[in-house]
Parts: C-alpha cells; sequence; structure tokens
C-alpha cells in the first residue's frame, strides 16, 4: 500500500482544502501526468500536487480503482483534503 512520508510541508491543515501546485513544471492531472506516474518519476511533492489536482477535478474517482485508493489513502494520511463536496461518505473522508 502506498504511503507518503512524513514532511511537515506536504500535510494539510485539518478540514482546510489546498489548492493543486500551478507551477509551470507541475505536473497536472493530464496525460502527461499519468504518463509520469505510472513510469515513477514524480517527486514526493509533485506527487502531492498531481493527487490533488485529480482530486479537486474530480478525475481522478474516473480511473481505474487503484488511483481512487491512492487518493483516499493520501486524504487519511493528511497529505492531501478532500474537494468539496467529498464523493464519499463524510467519515471516510474526515
Amino acid at each position: 500500500m502506498f504511503h507518503i512520508p512524513a514532511h511537515k510541508n506536504l500535510a494539510a491543515p485539518a478540514g482546510q482544502y489546498i489548492a493543486p501546485v500551478m507551477r509551470d513544471d507541475s505536473p497536472l492531472f493530464d496525460v502527461e501526468g499519468i504518463m509520469a506516474f505510472e513510469d515513477g518519476t514524480l517527486s514526493d511533492e509533485d506527487l502531492v500536487g498531481f493527487v490533488q489536482d485529480g482530486i479537486n477535478s474530480g478525475l481522478i474517482w474516473k480511473l481505474q480503482g487503484s488511483y481512487g485508493r491512492l487518493a483516499m489513502q493520501m486524504i487519511r494520511d493528511g497529505a492531501c483534503v478532500p474537494a468539496e463536496p467529498c464523493p464519499y461518505h463524510a467519515r471516510d473522508c474526515a
């Protein structure tokens, strides 16, 4: 199972929305970003931005199940936050 390393700067404050990383070199949730994810070439910081962008756009929930499970694990670990409204029962996104 995926476990993101504990970095203080990656964890979201409790209950607070995190906007996706919007740098020119940041992998957004698009085909290029998915290919980088599948190749394993994303840094931890870029992975968080990539997954958070997928959560924010809602697209991560439309791909194969492993993407959604990764997103839910990163939400539980505090690296990402759910989009509003949470796509699952509220207790699962806390």
